[in-house]
């Protein structure tokens, strides 16, 4: 299945504003980030932390609504779903 995943701020200059990732059916949005930093090794350590788990600090939305990070392990995905990943924002 085809799912897009769209990023903002740091994670747009590691990744590019949206990635078009296949992924296997029965996959949570953990995985399809997985995916997505599959071929980017300073994405995956920007995102995850060493446990495998995603760092606390960012927002997912997924299909215009907010996912609690620790429901993204659990959340099934399906083809054409939209996720969206921002990074912490500071500015004064």
């Amino acid at each position: 299945m085809r799912v897009k995943v769209r990023t903002f701020a740091r994670l747009r200059e590691l990744f590019g504003k949206e990635s078009f990732l296949n992924i296997p059916e029965g996959s949570t949005i953990t995985k399809a980030i997985e995916v997505m930093c599959s071929t980017v090794d300073e994405g995956r350590k920007e995102i995850f932390n060493d446990d495998g788990s995603l760092k606390s600090y960012f927002i997912l939305i997924m299909n215009g609504q907010r996912i609690s990070l620790q429901d993204a392990n659990s959340i099934l995905l399906r083809d054409g779903d939209d996720i969206a990943l921002f990074p912490p924002v500071s500015g004064g």
